[in-house]
């Protein structure tokens, strides 16, 4: 299963989670197609703080990451490690009301190999908590 590509075994696993939580217990993920759609119009950057506030199983903080990912790998091959690794720990934020999903979306993105440490159990629509005017480029 290691060698498996990553994105691979996170479409499988979003598979089952679509099938398993979908819908039925009010959840409902947005397809790809839309993700990479609305990431091509708002067009996150480098070094850019995104913050998805019902992230489900994460699924827009993941394309949101690859598409980061990609300009990283394009514009600064030789910085590219470690600015990928401030993009998984420091940049990529989501919060869901449901534990269930939350624990879900961290381990979808564990399996599209992006990390998983901002991602929190908080329902963004009632607070925001730390997020304040200029902390984040990018709220969903």
């Amino acid at each position: 299963m290691a060698t498996i590509d990553d994105d691979v075994k996170g479409l499988a696993f979003e598979s089952f989670l679509s099938k398993t939580f979908g819908g039925g217990l009010g959840q409902f993920f947005t397809p790809r197609t839309i993700l990479d759609f609305m990431l091509n119009v708002l067009d996150p950057k480098v070094g850019e703080k995104l913050c998805d506030l019902c992230c489900g199983f994460g699924g827009f903080l993941i394309k949101a990451f690859e598409y980061v990912r990609n300009q990283i790998n394009r514009d600064y091959p030789t910085e590219a490690e470690w600015r990928i690794k401030e993009l998984s720990n420091k940049q990529i934020y989501g919060t869901d009301a449901n534990p269930r999903m939350t624990r879900k979306a961290k381990m979808n993105m564990i399996m599209h190999g992006n990390g998983h440490s901002g991602v929190f159990h908080h329902d963004g629509l009632l607070n925001i908590g730390n997020i304040t005017d200029g902390s984040y480029a990018l709220i969903r």
